[in-house]
């Protein structure tokens, strides 16, 4: 598993992501992830139990899962932000940073991430 990360890259107080907002995402694609401590959820994964943690601001995402669900996780965050402000991922060692589009694909970042 890697580490990554997914930011609002503007004005964080017009766009904050809650927990609320982004549960049915996770548990439609994970029905068996629990609330860790603080503001994410315990994933559990192929590759071991993966963290997903929500900063209380709403501002990002860290991610501690295999990159494929890095992904998923990042466009529906994406989703969730108003199409005028920037949202960024990258790895944790900011090999590649990409910038994401309001209409951004699973297919489209995964694509970002291997040309890097």
């Amino acid at each position: 598993m890697a580490t990554f990360m997914v930011f609002i890259d503007g004005d964080p107080a017009r766009g904050p992501v809650t927990r609320a907002a982004l549960a049915p995402t996770v548990h439609a694609h994970w029905p068996d992830a629990e609330p860790s401590p603080g503001r994410g959820w315990l994933l559990p994964t192929p590759d071991g139990p993966g963290e997903v943690h929500l900063p209380e601001d709403g501002t990002g995402l860290y991610l501690d899962v295999p990159w494929h669900d890095a992904v998923r996780l990042a466009i529906a965050f994406r989703r969730l932000v108003p199409a005028g402000l920037g949202v960024v991922f990258c790895d944790e060692g900011y090999t590649f940073a990409a910038r994401l589009p309001s209409d951004a694909t699973d297919a489209e970042l995964t694509e970002l991430m291997t040309a890097a």
